[in-house]
């Protein structure tokens, strides 16, 4: 088949890892002062003094590469680079007092990429956390708070530093005012490794957040090897993973995870995600720190491929291994790194801080390379690097996707093609992509992202070898299914749950004990790295999958590629080589391993392979092979004989859509894209993961974020040329939906609450249709996570989600009512357990607001005939409560037996101190809350279980309690702010309470525009225990109205002074306070006839398939179609389909289709028309003749083409446009003339043939005799 012309080669693009005009200078440790940090422990020890959650003052300090001023006169953007976890010292560490006699200097690790960038105008600041790893909470927060917090200090401290004064210079701040002027902080990059890179992931959400200080403009973030702690979705910025493949720290390649998230939770979101897997790169080899230390993670990696303990043990040296050396040379000084704290600060002398280029080994180079032109790309606009990112580098002549100055050299790293060591994947942001298969959540075997179906014929069961699934799930329709590898909880102990991490719809997996199963790898993850909705695919003969492409989304002209993530299941011997990769059994005589086969160590030994055809609405086909390199490495197993050095990744197989235009199809024109398995030269069997099938990246047109397509001279500055976008639409992930009996959301995945949270993804939404769903889940009990024996809850969710119900007056959340009192064996409030709905922690995370955010809108949640000791209850977690009603409660005057029975509680669990500590919040918005016993709001910052003297006393967290526009009614405490919450209550309604707002050693409340009415005390500020007013710290109630007579509010403390302050109170209630719950915002749906297109012609009496595409924020219960007003049909089930048959009467006439969605409120929406022209019903031909001497005259019966042929006659064609008599002239040939003239007459037979506009034919003879004219 006909090739494209393949994409610029590297050698014509600009050198990642060259240097530049702007020469650099360092400070090897540049202070800006200090900051304090604090992360609690998640089990709720105190922040002692001296322990790891003690809060303590850190100096910022770090290693700082600029360019040489007089060089680089314009200001410089700023690059920060957070190192990850490894130890704080190279001697005397003391933890209590988190110091060290030599510090280790972690963030000079990557002096190569730093100086290198200074070289073309960028500033790097890299960032020390020596100090900050003394003070991390090991469990749980793995010092994310802290690393968030530090970096915020950190960027306001540069700030600070480039500003005209710069900073005072004291004994912890040294830098003064070498940046003042310098820097252009509307560019801010961020690399974050390991820890570090978790913790710049998780900025991004923080500062999206920050209250204490600027928003900053990140411009793109890099996470090097990164955990995921945190679950993360990062966007609003190009991101970059990067996967060491021989990882031997965080095996399990946690940075596809945040790759595979990002790309789903913000449609609205222009910016790409880009994955880089980088082959025979260990974790820590990226920081020259880290390596000279003697930190080979892969030391103990018994494996095929990445086994190497050099160059610091000999015990574990593969023969066939292909490791990426960690320096030029392991035996010269001048080409190593190594630890000398003779003069640690001396990069000549302590050269593991070197950034001198002729030391960097293999993975340095790689990691430069590839580093460096993301930064140069998106923070310093200089668009030339940008085939760097896409993938598009593997269609050349080499395949490489790096420069090759950056390929490996030493003797493990060129045991592979260069063009092997790297895959990119690139996931183009909204604007620049147009998605065809994702899957999505609605119907994701049958309907494709454009609207149109999606099939399949000739599969086998997917999870036949799948050993690692204990419930399998049922066979599908079409042989295929979809799965979603990320399991409901990161490590399920940490909340006192048991077993391995389990997926709610598990994708294959090896048995637990065998190569690639759970038992073997980091924290028991799947195998299977890339969490994100997937199809799994398996064949044992001839298959295929196709999606249709619905005619007004056919035309892909404008944009370059077809690319789709895929990845081979390497442990099912469906797929070649998949039984032949040997084993790492050792003789220790050698020592060697006889049994490794090249299946485990040569990624080219073996490959997948299938058919990727494209088709246009004419017919034409063009086609290539999946496995062609060109299109990338990504069906090629993995390589590996120790489980955690296995991996199952999604990886790009990008194929430039001129490679298809080559062979003839039109791609303005599409029809259909299909994958076909198991043909003629294809494996006849396989097993693969297969998702985000897309066509992407604009032909032509502005770059987003850059500065020019061909700029690559350096850094740019201030606002970028094109493509920069602030404002970015909201988040919602994948959207589940809801429905107790499938009646207004017909294609709801779930008729369950509960089951769609297990199954849903850190960030996702559910939306829940009108209905009355009693729960009912049994909440585990854990240190950090309490729970009262033998409580239960109705719902519980420990992930960070928003659940978004079609209104408060049409969903209904209670208990099984079966269940009889939900509290357990006591009653006790502050815990995880006991309430309708329980949001409490991840089983990792420091419960940050940013970290564990539940938002729930749009429901009525009651107890009915079941005791609860809440409606709503926010335990170690944040979140939103809006367009709801909570209550009533099962309620009882005695108290006793019963104390509880809050609307909604805020509480927790853990202790801080100070203004850096966690910080928490909850917002109820526009919502009743009524029908409770104990009160109604609760923000408490005490805890501990019931009566204990910590439900008093301060925990010192950040908590934050926010009521606006809501109706607070009730017979006892309307709301309550406890021991050191803050807040505000605003412009809300509280009444009929014994006291409408409660202090009791509150932090600062503001309170205004608000309606006290009937209540026995409208507001009491009180001391901690309640027994009386609180001293000295007065609050104010601005502009509110109280009803008729004084205010009843609490009264002076002992010095006389007012405990309450009334400002400027109203004479009547304001008309903008609410009477009960607001109305959850739903739009009409959307709905358009995505096929057939404008110009359609059709028969009368044909059939014609029509397809509409519709779609509703909560969820679509019908689709009809229309012809000239007349309804042809509905359905409820996408994708929505129809067959029309236009009756004769409607022949030749056009007519106008329009469909009509009706979502689950009842609202409808109405396409507009696509004109269809009905041709009339054309007859079969037929044609009688009457001839004369001169013609013959033809009788035809419909539209159509007459034509008259013998062998003396001149051939003549006559059209009728319609059924009527056409004449045809008899015209004797030159032969005919001749006969005539010689005899006066000639007989002449001829044919005369009618063809009618369908094509059909008939033809009659007639014989007729010609006489010469006297």
């Amino acid at each position: 088949m006909p090739a494209a012309a393949a994409t610029t080669t590297t050698s014509s693009l600009p050198d990642p890892t060259a240097r530049g005009p702007y020469g650099h200078q360092v400070i090897q440790e540049a202070k800006f002062g200090l900051a304090t940090i604090q992360e609690p422990n998640s089990d709720g020890a105190a922040p002692t003094a001296g322990t790891s959650q003690a809060a303590e003052q850190v100096e910022i300090r770090g290693q700082l590469y600029m360019p040489d001023w007089s060089k680089r006169t314009k200001p410089s953007p700023l690059i920060v680079l957070v190192h990850g976890n490894h130890g704080s010292c190279d001697s005397g560490q003391s933890s209590a007092t988190a110091s060290c006699a030599e510090f280790k200097h972690n963030e000079s690790g990557y002096a190569y990429l730093a100086e290198n960038l200074a070289t073309w105008g960028y500033t790097t600041f890299s960032l020390s956390q020596d100090q900050l790893m003394m003070r991390q909470d090991n469990n749980k927060g793995k010092g994310m708070h802290n690393r968030r917090m530090l970096i915020a200090a950190t960027l306001d401290a540069i700030t600070a530093a480039a500003s005209r004064q710069g900073l005072t210079v004291d004994e912890h701040t040294t830098i003064g005012t070498v940046l003042s002027g310098h820097l252009d902080m509307s560019r801010i990059g961020l690399m974050g490794h390991s820890r570090g890179g978790d913790a710049v992931t998780n900025f991004i959400d923080y500062n999206r957040i920050r209250t204490d200080g600027p928003r900053y403009p990140i411009s793109g973030v890099i996470s090097l090897a990164p955990t995921d702690y945190e679950r993360k979705a990062p966007y609003g910025m190009p991101f970059m993973s990067i996967l060491p493949m021989c990882d031997g720290d965080v095996s399990n390649l946690m940075g596809a995870r945040q790759y595979e998230r990002g790309q789903t939770i913000n449609a609205d979101d222009p910016y790409p995600r880009i994955q880089v897997e980088q082959l025979g790169a260990i974790h820590n080899w990226y920081n020259t720190v880290w390596y000279a230390d003697g930190g080979a993670d892969g030391q103990a990696n018994n494996d095929a491929a990445c086994g190497n303990s050099a160059p610091f043990a000999t015990n574990n040296i593969h023969p066939n291994n292909l490791r990426l050396s960690g320096a030029a040379s392991y035996t010269d000084p001048a080409l190593n790194y190594k630890i000398d704290n003779s003069d640690p600060l001396n990069p000549l002398v302590n050269t593991k801080i070197s950034g001198d280029a002729a030391r960097m080994g293999d993975q340095e180079k790689l990691g430069l390379a590839t580093m460096a032109a993301f930064f140069r790309r998106y923070i310093g606009g200089e668009g030339a690097f940008d085939p760097y990112m896409t993938g598009e580098l593997a269609n050349t002549e080499s395949h490489l996707q790096v420069p090759a100055s950056a390929c490996p050299t030493s003797e493990s790293g060129a045991r592979i093609p260069c063009a092997e060591r790297v895959n990119t994947s690139y996931y183009a942001g909204a604007g620049a992509r147009v998605d065809l298969i994702t899957p999505g959540t609605e119907n994701p075997l049958a309907l494709n992202d454009l609207g149109g179906a999606l099939s399949g014929a000739g599969f086998a069961d997917p999870y036949a070898q799948a050993a690692g699934v204990t419930a399998k799930p049922a066979a599908t329709a079409q042989g295929y299914d979809w799965c979603n590898p990320e399991p409901q909880d990161f490590a399920p102990a940490q909340l006192g749950k048991t077993g391995v991490p389990q997926a709610a719809k598990p994708c294959p997996l090896p048995a637990a004990t065998a190569l690639g199963g759970q038992n073997g790898t980091r924290e028991n993850a799947p195998i299977n790295h890339s969490y994100g909705p997937q199809l799994t695919l398996a064949w044992e003969k001839e298959a295929k999958l196709t999606a249709e492409i619905p005619a007004d989304s056919r035309n892909m002209s404008g944009l370059e590629a077809l690319a789709l993530g895929a990845a081979v299941n390497f442990f099912d011997t469906r797929n070649p080589g998949a039984d032949n990769r040997g084993d790492n059994t050792r003789d220790p005589a050698g020592p060697s391993w006889p049994n490794e086969k090249p299946t485990s160590y040569d990624p080219t030994s073996t490959t997948q392979n299938f058919v990727i055809a494209l088709r246009d609405t004419e017919g034409d086909e063009g086609t290539v092979a999946a496995g062609d390199p060109r299109w990338g490495n990504a069906l090629h197993m993995s390589t590996g004989t120790n489980t955690p050095n296995t991996h199952i990744v999604l990886d790009q197989i990008r194929v430039p859509l001129s490679e298809f235009a080559a062979q003839g199809v039109d791609v303005s024109s599409l029809a259909s894209l299909e994958f076909r398995f198991g043909g003629a030269d294809l494996p006849a069997s396989g097993s693969i993961q297969l998702a985000d099938v897309r066509f992407q990246e604009p032909v032509s047109g502005k770059q987003i974020q850059s500065d020019g397509v061909t700029k690559a001279n350096g850094a740019g500055y201030g606002r970028f040329s094109s493509g920069r976008v602030s404002t970015i639409g909201s988040a919602t992930g994948n959207v589940w939906t809801v429905d107790d009996d499938l009646q207004q959301c017909p294609n709801a995945q779930f008729t369950s609450i509960q089951k769609a949270v297990e199954a849903a993804a850190p960030w996702d939404t559910i939306t829940v249709c009108d209905g009355l769903y009693q729960e009912q889940s049994t909440p585990f009990n854990h240190n950090s996570n309490p729970v009262q024996s033998g409580a239960k809850n109705g719902l519980t969710i420990t992930k960070p989600l928003t659940i978004r119900g079609t209104g408060a007056d049409k969903v209904t959340i209670e208990p099984v009512q079966t269940l009889g009192d939900l509290a357990g064996t006591a009653p006790y409030l502050r815990d995880g357990g006991g309430n309708v709905i329980t949001v409490s922690r991840q089983s990792l995370g420091s419960t940050d607001t940013n970290e564990m955010f539940v938002d729930i809108s749009g429901v009525t949640v009651t107890s009915g005939d079941v005791w609860a000791e809440a409606g709503i209850a926010y335990f170690g977690a944040a979140g939103r409560i809006s367009d709801s009603v909570v209550g009533p409660l099962k309620t009882d005057s005695d108290l006793t037996a019963h104390p509880h029975g809050w609307g909604i509680v805020k509480t927790g669990i853990i202790q801080g101190t100070g203004a850096s500590t966690v910080e928490s919040e909850l917002s109820v918005e526009d919502s009743l809350v009524t029908g409770y016993a104990a009160g109604g709001i609760l923000f408490d910052g005490g805890r501990g279980k019931d009566g204990a003297a910590e439900n008093t006393v301060r925990s010192g967290i950040r908590y934050h309690g926010y009521v606006s526009d809501t109706v607070v009614s009730g017979s006892s405490t309307g709301i309550a702010f406890a021991s050191g919450v803050d807040g505000s209550v605003d412009s809300s309604r509280i009444s009929g309470n014994t006291t409408g707002l409660l202090l009791t050693d509150s932090g600062t409340v503001t309170v205004s525009g608000d309606v006290f009415s009937g209540n026995a005390v409208a507001v009491s500020n009180a001391d901690a225990a309640g027994t009386g007013v609180r001293e000295g710290a007065p609050v104010t109630v601005a502009k509110s109205w109280f009803g008729k007579g004084k205010p009843a509010v609490s009264g002076p403390d002992s010095t006389g002074a007012a405990s309450v302050i009334v400002s400027k109170p109203l004479s009547s209630a304001p008309r903008s306070v609410p009477t009960t719950a607001g109305e959850v915002a739903d739009r009409k749906p959307a709905a358009d006839i995505a096929s057939p297109g404008g110009k359609t012609s059709v028969t009368a009496g044909e059939d014609l398939d029509v397809l509409v595409r519709a779609s509703d924020d909560f969820g679509v219960t019908a689709v009809s179609l229309y012809a000239n007003g007349s309804k042809v049909g509905t359905t409820s089930v996408s994708p929505y389909r129809f067959s029309w048959t236009p009756p004769a009467k409607y022949a030749g006439k056009k007519v106008e289709l329009e469909a009509v969605a009706v979502d689950s409120s009842g609202a409808k929406r109405v396409s507009d028309d696509v004109t269809v022209t009905v041709a009339p019903v054309i007859p079969a031909p037929s044609v009688t003749v009457t001839a004369s001497s001169s013609e013959v005259k033809a009788t035809v019966n419909s539209a159509g083409t007459a034509t008259l042929r013998g062998d003396k006659v001149a051939t003549v064609s006559r059209k009728a446009a319609k059924a009527r008599t056409v004449a045809l002239p008899l015209t004797l040939t030159a032969a005919g003339k001749d006969l005539l003239a010689r005899h006066g007459k000639v007989d002449v037979t001829v044919a005369v043939t009618f063809e009618n506009a369908a094509g059909a034919v008939t033809s009659k003879p007639i014989t007729v005799t010609i006489t010469r004219k006297k």
